[in-house]
């Protein structure tokens, strides 16, 4: 069994898990720090580390297969080799993520941003964790890496003298415990899971966008139960949409831990065309069904079979190594798989139904366009509460369907049809962007955006000046010239107006 064969060590201060394996010598070093220790201003600095730090080993054709990752909660670095291979990547990536290759820094921010080209924002799932999290935390997987464009040197030293240290790190090992394994790490304490920011005002919500296309986000305490719902909920989905309605082709329900102690289960269903209506019904219902009835006990029974059958799939030991290396890093509550073993038997239709009723509460719907009212949602907010003083400007040529511009030292805000206004306080800027043309763009931490072209508003460099003038250059980003360069989502919120940005998951 798994949990007989995991063995838990230290190296250096660093907790270290192993387990025999026949296969190739794999270890696994991983870091409590990722995307959603970020900022806006300061994203991508876990991607450019990592890739920095793995520069030398490339460079110098290293015996080891080797792999970085970043994720919103951690950053990873994978080796498979000899284990005496493996024992030298290690103490070279140690080290080069405290001496960087600094001269390389230029390149490889050029070569991420280009790979940044090739990844998407768009879509269901960033959609909603923009709405949930906003320009921050969780929300940031949402977002383009912004950050590779200002970060330099003394960023980088600040953030791997912090979050690159032994106390912070676990390695994991496919296999015996090599000799001579060392980790020059500098010391350091374990870092607690990044505290969820929140763009909602209350679940459960719901919002309109796009079309043909009905999703769901939502947040559960980790644990068999929850496990146990997303099969139960896969499987209705599937069976509604797919087989008896055939109004989707590829209804999905997916599970994935958030940190430690809580997970996101989500849901996405594509309508097949004349089908938008079904399809956002059978989502706007899956979880509400499950936590008015209890499921049954055969879907229940056949989750469990499949729990205690991955134990004799290949590659399993190594995998719940892994596994149990990562929720080591994140604070979950340590147990053997013979306690998983235990939790998933003693889960009934009774646990599952109570883990629906938490997900129906906590629950984010994005829904077509034309959706309208829902009883019992909260429709997210559209238009912003914060209303600010400062000098106004007067639009001219395509803004005119805006009634005014004001900027000022609290925030910045433009006036819809004198009533309707979007604000990004000052203190709540995640992001300045910053063109040469004089255009702006001012991104709050709760997702509303402002795209300003001076060009369309009376005096316009005037309102600009203002605003740099009160955003710290901390959080000020250089763009190109080009909007669609910076790797932004351009869709408009509301309406089809060029200052008027929407609320905006690394891969």
């Amino acid at each position: 069994m798994a949990g007989q064969a995991l063995k838990e060590s230290d190296v250096d201060g660093v907790r270290t898990v192993w387990t025999p394996s026949s296969g190739t010598f794999t270890a696994v070093l991983s870091f409590r720090a990722g995307r959603a220790d970020e900022t806006l201003a300061t994203s991508g600095i876990s991607h450019l580390s990592e890739h920095l730090a793995l520069y030398g080993l490339g460079r110098d054709g290293h015996p080891v297969r080797f792999n970085g990752r970043v994720d919103d909660v951690t950053t990873s670095f994978v080796f498979q080799g000899a284990p005496e291979d493996v024992v030298g990547a290690l103490a070279k990536v140690c080290h080069d993520l405290h001496d960087p290759p600094i001269e390389r820094l230029d390149v490889e921010r050029q070569i991420l941003l280009s790979e940044e080209d090739q990844r998407s924002t768009r879509g269901a799932l960033p959609s909603m964790l923009r709405r949930r999290y906003g320009s921050a935390t969780f929300g940031l997987a949402a977002y383009a890496e912004l950050g590779l464009r200002r970060l330099q040197a003394d960023d980088l030293a600040s953030w791997t003298s912090a979050k690159y240290t032994s106390g912070n790190a676990v390695l994991a090992i496919a296999g015996t415990l090599p000799p001579g394994l060392r980790l020059p790490l500098p010391d350091g304490h374990a870092a607690g899971p990044p505290t969820p920011s929140s763009a909602l005002e209350r679940t459960p919500g719901w919002y309109g966008e796009g079309g043909g296309t009905a999703s769901l986000l939502t947040t559960v305490k980790r644990s068999s139960a929850v496990a146990a719902l997303r099969f139960v909920l896969d499987k209705a989905l599937t069976s509604r949409l797919r087989y008896e309605l055939g109004a989707s082709y590829s209804p999905m329900v997916g599970y994935e831990p958030r940190d430690g102690n809580y997970a996101h289960l989500w849901a996405v269903a594509e309508a097949v065309e004349g089908k938008g209506r079904e399809v956002t019904r059978g989502v706007l219902e899956l979880i509400n069904d499950a936590a008015r009835q209890l499921p049954a006990v055969t879907a229940i029974e056949q989750w469990r079979a499949s729990v205690f059958e991955q134990q004799n799939q290949p590659g399993f030991a190594e995998n719940w190594a892994f596994g149990y290396a990562r929720d080591l890093l994140l604070g979950a509550p340590k147990r053997t798989y013979e306690q998983l073993l235990e939790e998933a038997s003693a889960t009934g239709p009774e646990q599952v139904r109570d883990a629906a009723v938490e997900a129906a509460w906590n629950a984010l719907y994005r829904l077509p366009k034309e959706t309208t009212h829902l009883p019992g949602l909260t429709l997210t907010p559209v238009w912003s509460r914060a209303e600010i003083r400062g000098t106004s400007f007067a639009p001219v040529g395509q803004a005119r369907s805006a009634s005014s511009l004001v900027a000022g030292p609290s925030g910045t805000m433009i006036i819809v049809r004198g009533v309707q206004r979007i604000t990004v306080l000052t203190e709540d800027v995640s992001a300045l962007l910053s063109w040469p043309s004089g255009r702006r763009m001012l991104i709050g931490r709760d997702g509303f955006s402002l795209d300003i072209d001076p060009a369309q508003w009376d005096n316009g460099t005037a309102a600009t000046a203002l605003i740099d003038a009160h955003v710290p250059a901390a959080k000020v980003v250089p763009m190109p010239e080009s909007p669609e360069e910076a790797g932004l989502d351009q869709t408009p919120r509301k309406e089809s107006t060029s200052w008027l940005w929407p609320l905006r998951k690394h891969t």
